[in-house]
This record gives C-alpha cells, structure tokens and sequence, in this order.
C-alpha cells in the first residue's frame, strides 16, 4: 500500500493526552545504540567530566542526565509525531560516521567529541523522522555544554580576566604590577593561570540559561538574551572573585584563608548569588510568542521502515566498523630508520644535550645523534610511529618538538628538499638555539600538524603507513646566522643519506 498523506495540528485540545513510552523508549535506544558504537568516544568523554584536577567539565554527567530528562520530558509530543524515515538523514548519517572514522584514525579527539550528538540526532532523524526530530533536537544539542570545544576560549577569558581585575586593584587603590599572568602586591605574588579563567562557571552560567529558556518555550530572541545575560555575570562573577582574593591577600598579608587554604568554593558561593541575580532578571525578560513543536506532514509505510531501518543501521556503523578493522602492524627494522652515524664532513655520536630532550613517549622508535665538524655541532632526533591511534599521535598532547626549552618564532623555510618549519628556542640559562623539524607520512612531508594527521587518517584507511618527526638544533652564538647556516649544511647532506618513508 503507498504511503497516505496527512496534515494537521499535532494535538487539538479534545484529543485525551495519552501517555506512551513507545516512541520515548525508542529515542532512548537510538542514544544508547549509538553510544555503544562510538564507546571509544564516549569514554574519551568520561575521562574528561572525571577529571577532578581541571574540574571544568565535571557537571558533564548532570548535562547527559538532563539530557535524557528532556527525551522524557517530550514524550507527549513524541507521541503526535509521525514516524517517516528519511533517505537524506540517511546520508548525512553515513557521512558523519565516516568523518568521525577520519577524525578518530587522525587522532583529532575533539572533531569526534563534536560529532557524537550530530550522530545520534541524525539516527533519530533517519529512524524516525523530522517530527520526532524537532521535538528532542535541544536534548542533544545541550550535551555540547559537556564537550570540551570550550577550552578554545579559556585564553580570551583569562585575558580579559586579567585586565579586569587590574583595572579593579587600581581604582581600590591596592598597588600592584602585573608582569604577564603575574600580580605582584607588596606581600606575594598571584598567578592568573589559566583555571583562573572562570571557564567553569561560564559553561554552567549559560547552559542553565539555555535550559531555562527550553523549559519556558521561550522565542529564540528571548533565549540569546537569557544567553547574553548569564554570560555576562558569569565573566563578572570571576572578575570579583579573583579581585576578592587578591584584596584578601594584600589587607591579609597572604594569610587569608582564601590564599594560604582554597579558594574553589568561596567562587561557587559567589556563583549562587550570581545565578540568583539572573533569575530575578530573567523573569522580567518580555517573553513573545513560543516556538512551536512543529508539523509533522509525511506518515511512512510500514514496508518502507523496514527498507530503510537496514540502510540507517549501515550508515551509522560504517565508521565504528571500518575503525574496527586491522590496519596492519608490520615488523619493521628500526635500523633502517636510524639516524646515519657518518656525514660527509661531520663525524657522529649517540645522544643530544640534556637541555634538548624532545618529548614523543608514544613512539615506536627514536634515534638521536650529535653531528660535529670543525668548530659546529648540530644535534638531530628523529620519532617514528608505525602505527598511530588514540593517545599515540605524532602531533598530541603531551608531544613537543622542543622538549623543555622555551619556543617562540615559528617560520616556514624553504629547502630544496622541502620545506621545514624553524623555532627560536631558549634553555633555561638564556642560551639561545635554532631547531629544524619537518613531520612526514608515507614520503609526503608538511611543517603542519594538523595537515599531518589529516594525511595520515585519509592514509590509514587503507592500511598503517609510516609516520615520523625530523628534528635538527644548532645553538647560536652572538646571532643565529651561523646556526642557521650549520642546518642548512647538514639538512642537505642528512636529507639524501635518510631514505623516505615507503
């Protein structure tokens, strides 16, 4: 029988409100389905709501509780919307599962953060259709609330910060001299670091703000002013926060309490009054008309949900299941990769100076070799990955080519044999030095490590290719332009004794 066609409103005021768990207890399937599949990502989450060094994105389980509350919370609507599969969503759920396997294979932790709630939304939007879809769309947009995507705004914040409470000191009339992120007041010294931010209780501030307008059904004008509004005393909250403790501090002789104890609660405390305050405004907020739940028009046949299901269960595996496979793990001789022990006119020795340790821990192999001639010296490491994954990234957290020192000043050089990018590198006696370093797959180099991991999770689709760091470090006398002139020199003759990567 071909699909019938039915418009109207979703509920009239003499239909009985009928309670049924059936479409709820569907969504909420959906949700766990896809939590299973995408688990690598789920946990990735975990790790960061249980991180109780950072605190930041500890409220992440309340978000995800709140979340379901708000599926349960739509279950009369649900039961007015009609289920009508969609080819499209279909699609763009095939399509967000393979970016999530790109993302995940290039070890890019964030982009498969950022897709997990797209993904679950579009399997409900490809199982059961656009009606069901408008009506949970914010449960799954509020868990963005506990993604880390926020740390990108921690600098702003803390800038701003910084200017504030300064500012503050200097109209209370408390002196002090602010060198970087450092206040200095007559009796100590306050560092502004960067969980001094207040990113905390901007998350918290705007995501009751986003809920509160979802509860009331408030116009889209009215919540971006709940937004704005709880944005701005949540940046006003730890501007005082921060200047109440640097007060404390100096009338206190750094004896308050607040310096020589905690200082984590006295912010939430001040957090309450805030949140106190926005809720006396938010109520007098004018509120215009409502957004609707919406129509739904199109009723599928049984027949062609049953085609479809087939189709959306593919598409939202594909990415898991492609992760799943092998990618190989060959057995490489790491002495083809060694670092050669003999120049043209440079002779070799193990080893590198303890001020220049470059940090690769999750590395299959490393190699580091000190090449000296008459007068030069010339320091080169290498890392080398024959497999990379999750936490075991050429480019991540954790990793730096300039190990300890101090890094500033990165440019791109061109060189005959490619191009490599140059950091202006300090130790800690003030000594200065130039370090040269290029990243490669598979014989393909680049001096960016996001282009890097791109290269490799595109490659690592097919197979495990070989993935490495080049590194040179040359000290610098009264300039750098001898320092440069030595990596040039041993750059061309290393480049042609080191075979690419095949």
């Amino acid at each position: 029988m071909s699909a019938q066609l039915e418009a109207g409103p979703i509920a009239s005021a003499a239909r009985p409100v009928v309670f049924s768990w059936g479409r709820v207890a569907a969504v909420l399937a959906i949700v766990v389905a896809v939590a299973a599949l995408y688990w690598p990502t789920v946990r990735s989450l975990a790790l960061q709501w249980e991180d109780f060094d950072s605190l930041t994105y500890t409220h992440g389980y309340l978000i995800a509780l709140i979340s379901i509350g708000l599926i349960v919370r739509a279950r009369i609507t649900l039961n007015d919307a009609v289920i009508a599969g969609s080819a499209r969503a279909t699609a763009a759920l095939a399509a967000a599962s393979l970016l999530w396997l790109l993302s995940f294979r290039a070890g890019i932790e964030i982009v498969t953060q950022l897709l997990l709630p797209l993904i679950a939304w579009l399997s409900v939007l490809a199982v059961l259709g656009p009606g069901s879809a408008r009506r949970t769309w914010f449960a799954f947009a509020f868990l963005y609330f506990a993604i880390p995507v926020w740390d990108f705004g921690n600098e702003l914040l803390q800038s701003l910060t910084l200017s504030a409470v300064s500012v503050a000191l200097t109209i209370a009339g408390i002196p002090a001299f602010v060198d970087g992120n450092l206040v200095h007041i007559p009796s100590g010294v306050f560092e502004i670091a960067g969980g001094c931010s207040g990113l905390h209780f901007f998350i918290v501030a705007t995501a009751i703000a986003a809920l509160y307008g979802e509860m009331n059904r408030d116009s889209l004008k009215a919540r971006a002013q709940l937004l704005v509004l709880a944005a701005a005393l949540a940046i006003l909250c730890n501007w005082a926060r921060v200047f109440w403790i640097i007060r404390a501090g100096y009338y206190t002789e750094m004896q308050d309490p607040l310096v020589s104890v905690s200082h984590y609660y006295f912010g939430w405390k001040i957090f309450t009054g805030m949140m106190v305050v926005f809720f006396l405004i938010a109520r007098r907020i004018p509120q215009s008309e409502s957004i609707p739940n919406g129509v739904a028009a199109v009723v599928a046949g049984g027949r062609r949900l049953a085609l479809q299901l087939p189709l959306v269960v593919a598409a939202a595996v594909s990415g898991p299941a492609w992760a799943l496979l092998s990618i190989g793990g060959h057995a490489y001789d790491a002495r083809a990769f060694a670092l050669p022990t003999a120049l043209k006119g440079w002779t070799a020795q193990p080893g590198v100076s303890a001020d220049w340790q470059p940090r690769f821990g999750a590395a299959d192999f490393t190699a580091a070799v000190t090449y000296r001639a008459p007068g030069r010296a010339v320091e080169a490491f290498t890392a080398i990955y024959f497999v990379q994954r999750q936490n075991k990234e050429l480019v991540g957290f954790g990793n730096a080519v300039g190990g300890a020192l101090q890094t500033t000043e990165v440019e791109r050089i061109a060189q005959p044999a490619g191009a490599v990018a140059e950091l202006k590198a300090r130790d800690s006696a003030g000594r200065a030095s130039l370090i040269w370093y290029y990243y490669e797959v598979e014989g393909w180099r680049t001096t960016r490590g996001l282009a890097e991991q791109l290269f490799y999770g595109v490659q690592s689709l097919a197979g495990a290719p070989l993935s490495r760091v080049v590194a040179l470090r040359a000290q610098c006398a009264e300039d750098c332009s001898t320092a440069r002139d030595d990596l040039v020199r041993l750059f061309a003759e290393l480049d042609s004794a080191v075979p690419a990567l095949h």
